[in-house]
């Protein structure tokens, strides 16, 4: 077998001429292409979110029930909370599934862990709640 030997690589020796016209380039294709690439990076940092979004609502949907266990609620997930009501809190649900966090196996078990000490109340219950102007019914199990 024949062994390829790598080439050196020499690095050129630019002129002063030469900088500044490259120089120049690269200010002109930003002036042109800066918004455009904003858009794109907007448009495809948007695009991962919605889909972990997606893949932790299906997580969660997979060991909660997603409605309110006092009122009921169950119009739209972005009203409701996870009320830790047993063992103490490690982290909140919100931050492992709203950071832009790879979907892996430790965060699953995390949030798993999280969830098995919360219940799911709308959010006006659960300000209610920790107004005291309600309190957990004891057939729901729940005391504090």
């Amino acid at each position: 077998m024949k062994v390829l030997e790598k080439r050196k690589k020499t690095k050129r020796i630019r002129t002063a001429e030469e900088k500044i016209k490259m120089a120049d380039t690269t200010r002109k294709w930003r002036e042109n292409n800066h918004k455009n690439y904003l858009e794109q990076a907007a448009k495809s940092q948007t695009k991962r979110r919605n889909s972990d979004r997606a893949k932790w609502l299906k997580f969660i949907a997979d060991r909660k029930d997603l409605k309110c266990v006092l009122c009921g609620y169950d119009n739209c997930y972005a009203a409701l909370d996870f009320h830790h009501f047993r063992g103490e809190k490690k982290i909140n649900v919100s931050d492992i599934t709203g950071q832009p966090s790879p979907f892996s196996k430790e965060r699953q078990e995390l949030l798993g862990d999280e969830l098995k000490k919360c219940i799911v109340l709308c959010s006006n219950c659960h300000r209610e709640l920790h107004n005291s102007t309600q309190r957990l019914p004891l057939f729901l199990g729940f005391s504090r």
